[in-house]
């Protein structure tokens, strides 16, 4: 496994190398759960609500996405 944690000034998804980016270069997710396995996003802005992209608010995204990788494993 694993974790890439980057911060910075504005988005850029040009490292992935995989189709997962819509039509305005944005991961193409459900609550941080791409179409590509093992592929995952917190911290994005609005992923699922208004503290989403906040350090303080990342919690609540990083949770659920943990939890589905549990119960998903492989």
């Amino acid at each position: 496994m694993s974790v890439i944690w980057a911060t910075g000034y504005r988005l850029d998804f040009s490292i992935l190398d995989i189709p997962v980016l819509d039509e305005w270069n944005y991961p193409r997710h459900s609550r941080g759960v791409t179409e590509h396995p093992g592929l995952y996003a917190v911290g994005l802005p609005w992923l699922t609500g208004q503290g989403s992209s906040i350090f303080a608010g990342v919690g609540r995204d990083a949770k659920y996405i943990a939890e589905h990788i549990a119960r998903n494993p492989g």
